[in-house]
């Protein structure tokens, strides 16, 4: 039976194989060889650096589906809020100015040196509605972003995210709005440096 055997593999000798062949490691034990390595080992992949600091300032608008009032409502207003608090805890992004209108919001913040801004709004839009838990979308799938390009341009934005409230006839006075970085019980990040006048 053994000699039948090595009769029957010996026109197909064994060829020496690379010990890895698209990404997958082949060890002496065959019938772990098509086991993935992991994905540090197994993706070589060049991730380009991000802008530095001193240009990745931004005015972030990001609007509710179908423009529901999601944040009319104070526990909703809220939860958002706690959730751009413990981000900011975290590290992730630096918050300048914001404001919550009823379906839409407007950020002026700036990302952590290794998040895109990409990434930054994800955090806030994801995050919420994880923890909103809705059977319903919560946000278009868009977001729109303006680069601050200097001191002039971020007072211009930071002016413009607390009239908001007013314009909209939800306040006599921005101060007044409680759901705006310019509220008395409200704190955020200082002006970035390279944007102080």
């Amino acid at each position: 039976l053994r000699e039948a055997a090595v009769e029957a593999t010996a026109f197909r000798p064994w060829k020496k194989r690379p010990e890895t062949i698209r990404g997958f490691s082949r060890g002496p034990f065959p019938h772990l060889r098509n086991l993935p390595r992991p994905r540090a080992t197994r993706y070589r992949r060049n991730v380009p650096e991000l802008a530095p600091q001193e240009i990745r300032t931004f005015f972030i608008t990001a609007v509710t589906a179908n423009r529901r009032r999601l944040f009319q409502t104070d526990a909703n207003a809220t939860l958002l809020l706690n959730l751009m608090n413990d981000d900011r805890a975290k590290g992730r992004y630096q918050l300048h100015a914001f404001v919550l209108m009823p379906d839409h919001i407007h950020l002026l913040l700036t990302p952590a040196p290794d998040v895109s801004i990409e990434k930054a709004v994800q955090f806030i839009k994801g995050g919420f509605s994880f923890r909103l838990r809705s059977k319903f979308p919560v946000w278009e799938k868009s977001f729109t972003l303006r680069r601050i390009e200097d001191s002039r341009d971020f007072k211009t934005h930071r002016d413009y995210i607390h009239a908001n409230p007013v314009r909209a006839h939800l306040a006599a006075n921005p101060e007044d709005f409680p759901f705006s970085s310019v509220h008395p019980s409200r704190t955020t990040d200082p002006t970035p440096a390279h944007l102080q006048v």
